[in-house]
C-alpha cells in the first residue's frame, strides 16, 4: 500500500511531540515492508529527510473555510489553527499521490478523504476542564470536543498509549474496542544512545539537582515543587537545586512569583530549551527526574529518565501505573509532603535507588521506537487486506 505519514510542521522547540515523531519515523524506516511510505509536512521536511523515506512538501490551496477542517491540528501542543487555505493541501496531495491510508503520528491534523490512523495522547479536557489551557484558551473545550467527535468516529484506528487511555476513549466516544489499538510511548531514541556511553556516578540530594524538563503550563504543575523545596529546607535542612527547562505556556510568571513568595527561588535554574544532547546531560547528572504533572497518562520524560539511568519520582495520574510500573515513585500531585518524603526516600535507601534504576533501564529497553513501528505494520499489513477492495487509482463513485 500506499501509505501517508502526516508531519504538519512540528520542530524541535515542540517538544516531546517532536521527539516522538522523529523516534517513529527513523524505526519505521528499518524495516522491509512492502508498503510505500510518504511524508507530508509544510515548510522545511521537519523528519521526513533523516528518516530516508520520500517527503512531499504541502503547498496551501485555496478554497472556502471549512467549520472543522483542521481544527484538531492545534490539539498538540501548539495551540494553533491552520489557515483555511491549507486545510484543503493535505487531501488534494493525498489524491494525487494515490495513498491508500493516512498515518497521524501526533495530534496534528487534517481532513483527508482516505481511511486514517489517529493519534490520542490524553483527553484531558474532559477528565480535568478546571486547566485553563484545555478549557478557556488556545483550543477551548469546545472546539476540542467538536474536533473529536468529528475525527475519532472517522478513523479507522485510533492508536491510544495504554489502557486508561483506551477506556476513557470508549466512555466518551463510544468507539468499539477492535478499532483501537494500544501502541505505548516508545523510549526516545536519543535517550538509549546517550545511555549506551553513560557512566554512573553516585548521586546525593545535597549535591545533585532535581531536574524538570516541562514547558509551562499551570497543568505541569511546577508549583508543587517550589513547595516541596521549602519542606526540604524547612524540616530537613536541606537545599536541593531544581533545574527547569522547557518554554513559557503563559505560566513562568506565576511559578516564578511563587518561588520568590516561598523564598526558593535562588535554588532555581530555567534554562529554557534545550538540545537533545544537553538534555541527556542533565538526566545524567541529576538525582532524580522528578514529574509532577497533572495530565496523564503517558509523558515522554520519565522513559527518557529510565534510559539514562535517572531515578524517577512521578505523579500518581491516570495511567502512570500502566506506564512506569514498579520502576518510579509515584506521589499525590497535590502534596508537596508525599513529594518530599519520596525524594527523601531517595536519599536516605540507596538499594531502592539502586532496584528503580535497574528496573527503569528494563522498561526503557522493553519498548522502543523498533517495538512501536513492529506494531503499528501490523496494523498496516492487516487493513491492506481491506484495502484492496477498491481501486486507489480513481476516485470511487457510488452508481
Amino acid at each position: 500500500m500506499r501509505v501517508g505519514i502526516f508531519l504538519g510542521e512540528l520542530a524541535p522547540t515542540a517538544g516531546g511531540a517532536h521527539t516522538y515523531q522523529q523516534t517513529l519515523l527513523d524505526n519505521l524506516r528499518h524495516h522491509d515492508t512492502g508498503h510505500e511510505f510518504l511524508c507530508f509536512h509544510y515548510g522545511a521536511a521537519p523528519a521526513a529527510a533523516a528518516s530516508g523515506m520520500r517527503h512531499v512538501r504541502l503547498e496551501p490551496r485555496g478554497g472556502t473555510n471549512s467549520r472543522l477542517g483542521g481544527l484538531a491540528r492545534a490539539m498538540g501542543r501548539r495551540q494553533r489553527l491552520p489557515s483555511s487555505r491549507k486545510r484543503r493541501a493535505l487531501q488534494a496531495a493525498a489524491r494525487a499521490e494515490r495513498i491508500e491510508l493516512m498515518w497521524f503520528p501526533t495530534q496534528d491534523w487534517e481532513p483527508v478523504d482516505v481511511p486514517f490512523i489517529y493519534t490520542v495522547w490524553d483527553l484531558q479536557h474532559r477528565l480535568q476542564p478546571c486547566f485553563p489551557e484545555v478549557s478557556v484558551t488556545g483550543l477551548d473545550f469546545d472546539r476540542r470536543e467538536e474536533a473529536f467527535r468529528h475525527i475519532l468516529p472517522r478513523a479507522t484506528w485510533v492508536v491510544v498509549p495504554n489502557e486508561a487511555l483506551r477506556d476513557e476513549v470508549q466512555l466518551f466516544y463510544g468507539l468499539p474496542a477492535g478499532r483501537i489499538a494500544m501502541l505505548p510511548q516508545p523510549t526516545p531514541d536519543f535517550a538509549l544512545a546517550a545511555a549506551a556511553t553513560a557512566t554512573p556516578a553516585p548521586r546525593s540530594l545535597a549535591g545533585d539537582p532535581l531536574f524538570y524538563p516541562a514547558q509551562f503550563w499551570p497543568h505541569k504543575n511546577h508549583v508543587v515543587l517550589l513547595h516541596a523545596l521549602r519542606l526540604l529546607r524547612d524540616r530537613d535542612g536541606l537545599r536541593p537545586r531544581l533545574i527547569l527547562t522547557g518554554a513559557d505556556k503563559g505560566n513562568l510568571a506565576h511559578v516564578r512569583a511563587t518561588g520568590e513568595r516561598l523564598g526558593v527561588w535562588e535554588q532555581v535554574e530555567h534554562r529554557g530549551f534545550v538540545p537533545q544532547a544537553e538534555l541527556a546531560s542533565l538526566y545524567q547528572q541529576a538525582f532524580a527526574l522528578v514529574f509532577p504533572s497533572f495530565f496523564g497518562p503517558e509523558n515522554l520524560p520519565p522513559l527518557e529518565a529510565f534510559a539514562l539511568g535517572c531515578p524517577v519520582v512521578a505523579a500518581r495520574v491516570s495511567g502512570a501505573e500502566h506506564q512506569l510500573g514498579d520502576a518510579a515513585l509515584l506521589f499525590d500531585p497535590r502534596s508537596e509532603e508525599e513529594l518530599r518524603r519520596a525524594l527523601l526516600r531517595l536519599e536516605r535507601e540507596p538499594d531502592l535507588r539502586a532496584a528503580l534504576t535497574a528496573r527503569g533501564a528494563a522498561r526503557a529497553q522493553a519498548w522502543t521506537g523498533r517495538e512501536f513501528s513492529t506494531a503499528l505494520l501490523r496494523l498496516i499489513d492487516e487493513f491492506a487486506g481491506v484495502r484492496r477492495c477498491w481501486s486507489s487509482d480513481t476516485p470511487y463513485v457510488h452508481s
